[in-house]
């Protein structure tokens, strides 16, 4: 890790990885650990079932996957429509 990669904090860091072709779906696996329980958490809050919850979760990280071009996102989590 260069002093550059030192300074940044995780979150720069885990974008850095998310540009990095070589490690964006590890990255982006880091992204779901992450940030699906706070998402979970506050889209439950606004939908009437745990069912809707995770439905609309699945349709935000494909829509993350699709935005950072990767070809596979409805693959990982099935397309929901």
């Amino acid at each position: 890790m260069d002093e550059s990669s030192e300074n940044m904090s995780a979150e720069e860091q885990l974008v850095e990885r998310l540009r990095d072709p070589s490690q964006c779906r590890a990255a982006f696996g880091d992204v779901i650990k992450l940030y699906s329980e706070p998402l979970y958490r506050q889209i439950r809050r606004m939908v009437q079932t745990h069912h809707d919850a995770d439905r609309h979760i699945n349709v935000h990280f494909i829509f993350i996957m699709d935005m950072l071009g990767s070809p596979d996102a409805r693959q990982v989590f099935g397309s929901h429509h």
